[in-house]
Order: C-alpha cells, then structure tokens, then sequence
C-alpha cells in the first residue's frame, strides 16, 4: 500500500511540474491551461496502454511486424511521460 501511495504522489508531482512547464512555455493563465492539462493526461494514458500491449505481445508477434527488436525494447522500457 505504501508503494502505491507513494507513486500516486510521484505521478501527481510529475503532472504538476508538467503543467507548471506548460503554463510558463504557453503563458496561459489557470482555466486556460485546463484544455492543455486534460491533453497531456489524455496522452499519457494512450502511451502507457499502447506500451503496455507492447510488453503482452511475444517476441514472434513483435518480429511480424518491427524486424529489429532493439527498438521495440526500448519502446518497452521507456515510461509514459517520455515520447
């Protein structure tokens, strides 16, 4: 439970130092930034799914369609917030 909890602190600081580079970098004000916010969530969601279906599909699955498996790996250990 601590492991949890810790990382949901971890996510959430992560989400505000983000907004905080956002808002800076756009010069947008609180209600303004919120669009910008949900966008930024909403697409660390889709990585962390698209790289979670990564790592459940065998190393063949993988070689069907990516010939080189160096950049699938890497793919696969990257975390969400890292394009």
């Amino acid at each position: 439970m601590k492991i949890v909890t810790a990382i949901g602190y971890l996510a959430a600081g992560l989400v505000l130092a983000t907004f905080c580079r956002i808002a800076a970098r756009e010069r947008l004000s609180g209600t303004a930034a919120c669009p910008a916010i949900w966008a930024l969530l909403r697409e660390w969601r889709i990585r962390a799914v698209s790289r979670r279906e990564l790592r459940s599909l065998s190393r063949r699955e993988i070689a069907d369609f990516c010939p080189g498996l160096t950049e699938v790996e890497q793919e696969e250990r990257k975390p969400f917030w890292r394009a």
